[in-house]
C-alpha cells in the first residue's frame, strides 16, 4: 500500500493508437479521481513505444517491472475469438 499522499501510477499499452479510447479512459480515470478522492498518475503507450521504452532500461520502466501488477491483459488469441 502506498504513502496517504501518493498517486496510483497506472501505465495502458494499446496496439494502436485511438484518439476515441484514449479520450475515454481519461473520462473514466477523470470521473473516479473526483468520486474516490485519489490522485491517478496515467500513462498511455503504443505497444511498439513501450516495447522500445522498456529496451532503453530507464528507471520508470525497471519500477514498473519490479513492483508493476498487470490488472487486465487481451491476448492476440482472446481478439480473434472475440471478433
Amino acid at each position: 500500500m502506498g504513502k496517504p499522499w501518493s498517486d496510483y501510477d497506472i501505465l495502458i499499452v494499446l496496439n494502436k493508437r485511438d484518439n476515441k479510447i484514449i479520450d475515454e479512459i481519461y473520462e473514466i480515470v477523470t470521473e473516479f479521481q473526483l468520486e474516490q478522492r485519489v490522485d491517478i498518475s496515467l500513462k498511455i503507450y503504443r505497444k511498439d513505444d513501450f516495447e522500445m521504452k522498456n529496451a532503453l532500461h530507464t528507471p520508470f520502466m525497471e519500477r514498473i517491472k519490479k513492483t508493476g501488477v498487470v490488472l487486465w491483459t487481451r491476448s492476440e488469441q482472446n481478439l480473434s475469438k472475440a471478433r
